[in-house]
């Protein structure tokens, strides 16, 4: 996909959020230390172009689904600045806001009423932001929301009928439908497909891609499936335990990633050929506690390639000659090694 060359349509600048929890045990093992704190996004800092996809990955609790939140305002940010076409969300105005930022979840079924009607839930936005032919429960908006729904596949048949009476993939389609009949801008896919069987998974990726073309749509496509982002994603960011450590156009990303953590992440997706095999570096240990991230680079205790340095010193975000940004210390002799 081409994308052109105009201001961001997101801007997000060093964000950060922090989640406070109990208190660390002190005094004998009573609780009366200072309280733990976990940094879920700890100074990221990306732009996403108006008509691209950007794919955002990482393993589980990195803080992808808790940065999609911060982004469409549903989390307020603890420190950090995040512009929405050029103004903060608040600027905008929560109603505005809503209509230009979407959606879509990762549980389906659970995002949907099960008291109400398919078209009943994709004609709710139009009735809350009073969109289409005035009158409340006006035919007008029966036929926007139904008008939609054909567009996701989901003929009148359909229309009727309640929540569990779908299958997985119709009720992701249902729920995609409700987050484009207010012919949003920007949409935040949180795992859009990681609860469907693979081939429902293609049909809901395809979907995505038309309607993108078809209304001009900027995604925020979060998932820790490597091999559905590479086919989704124009650029990709990888999240580690709160952090942004590579950001690359797909291709890229995936013929020369430079990260240690990318490289592990990409060398685990399986070869769809039992007569291939590929060397799998082995991470060291767990993923440490994000309650209590190690000093210097989060990702030193399991990189078979740390130095002293490592240790102490948090690495900077920070682009290449290419433009590919990584933030490890070692990322040119990495780029040089690639190049070799």
């Amino acid at each position: 996909m081409t994308v052109p060359a105009e201001t961001p349509l997101v801007e997000v600048t060093g964000l950060r959020r922090v989640f406070r929890g109990g208190r660390r045990a002190s005094f004998g093992g009573l609780g009366f230390g200072p309280r733990l704190e976990c940094r879920a996004v700890d100074d990221v800092s990306f732009s996403i172009r108006r008509h691209e996809t950007f794919g955002l990955v990482g393993e589980s609790g990195c803080g992808k689904s808790t940065l999609g939140k911060l982004i469409l305002d549903l989390l307020a940010p603890s420190a950090g600045r995040l512009r929405f076409d050029g103004k903060a969300p608040a600027d905008w105005g929560k109603r505005a806001f809503r209509r230009r930022a979407q959606l879509v979840f990762q549980d389906s079924l659970g995002a949907l009423d099960p008291r109400q009607s398919i078209l009943a839930q994709v004609r709710e936005p139009l009735d809350i932001h009073d969109v289409g032919p005035r009158g409340g429960r006006g035919a007008g908006r029966d036929e926007l929301a139904a008008a939609m729904l054909h567009e996701v596949g989901l003929d009148e048949a359909y229309h009727g009928r309640y929540p569990h009476q779908l299958s997985g993939g119709q009720q992701q389609r249902a729920v995609i439908a409700r987050a484009l009949v207010l012919r949003p801008d920007f949409v935040v896919c949180d795992e859009p497909v990681s609860a469907l069987d693979v081939s429902i998974q293609a049909q809901v990726i395809n979907l995505l891609r038309d309607m993108q073309h078809r209304y001009g749509l900027t995604y925020l496509f979060i998932s820790h499936d490597l091999s559905v982002v590479r086919h989704s994603a124009d650029r990709i960011g990888v999240m580690y335990l709160g952090r942004l450590v590579e950001l690359a156009d797909g291709e890229s990303l995936f013929e020369r990633p430079l990260h240690p953590y990318t490289k592990a992440l990409i060398a685990a997706v399986p070869i769809p050929d039992p007569r291939k095999r590929r060397d799998t570096p082995v991470l060291r240990g767990d993923p440490p506690s994000p309650f209590a991230p190690p000093p210097g680079c989060r990702f030193h205790t399991r990189c078979p390639h740390a130095e002293a340095r490592c240790r102490s010193e948090v690495p900077e975000l920070r682009a290449l000659a290419d433009g590919h940004a990584v933030a490890c210390h070692l990322a040119e002799r990495f780029a040089r090694e690639v190049t070799a």
